[in-house]
């Protein structure tokens, strides 16, 4: 496995684990607000959201960022 492929892997499991952790808030938030608690719910969907998109970018695995930091040197 070349440092690119590993490179990937592990982007792509920050990116898993940022969508788990956003599913968790969010769903938090809404069990918060359903059970009666302090309402909590919009400081769970101000992180939670963007943690989502996040998690699904780099999910995916991100191949932009991975060009980007693996990129061909060009002879002059």
């Amino acid at each position: 496995m070349r440092p690119k492929d590993l490179f990937g892997v592990v982007v792509r499991t920050v990116g898993l684990v940022a969508a788990i952790l956003s599913v968790l808030m969010v769903g938090g938030g809404l069990l918060d607000i359903a059970l009666g608690g302090p309402g909590r719910l919009t400081i769970f969907l101000i992180i939670g959201i963007p943690l989502f998109l996040f998690g699904m970018i780099f999910l995916s695995g991100a191949k932009a960022l991975v060009d980007w930091a693996y990129r061909e040197e060009q002879d002059p």
